[in-house]
């Protein structure tokens, strides 16, 4: 499950880091403000490292960085290859990979903590 919850997170950055740039964005107030960019870029670093952490914790970081590598890889391939075929929906399915990573993070840690 913590392995699920990474990968959605790194779905997320990945769509973030997407999103931060000027050429791709789908969103006027991010391609006029320099700052927003900025804000979505860290929130895109903010969420990779979490999920570092989440990979690294249990297992150590031998073998959570290659694992954190592997998930990012996945992740970013799906990311990229959604935002290019279906550019009107790629915030769907980041709006759903959201959703489902709220799901999926509390069932892991319901779990986890009981």
């Amino acid at each position: 499950m913590v392995l699920v919850f990474a990968i959605l997170l790194l779905y997320l950055a990945t769509f973030a880091f997407y999103q931060a740039g000027k050429k791709r964005t789908m969103f006027d107030s991010i391609k006029k403000a320099p700052s927003k960019q900025r804000l979505v870029r860290a929130s895109g670093w903010g969420m990779a490292i979490i999920a570092l952490i989440l990979l690294s914790l249990p297992q150590g970081l031998e073998r959570g960085i290659p694992l954190w590598l592997s998930a990012f890889m996945l992740a970013a391939f799906s990311c990229l290859l959604m935002g290019s075929l279906f550019p009107k929906r790629h915030l769907v399915s980041a709006q759903a990979a959201a959703g489902l990573a709220v799901f999926v993070g509390l069932a892991a840690f319901a779990g986890s903590i009981s």
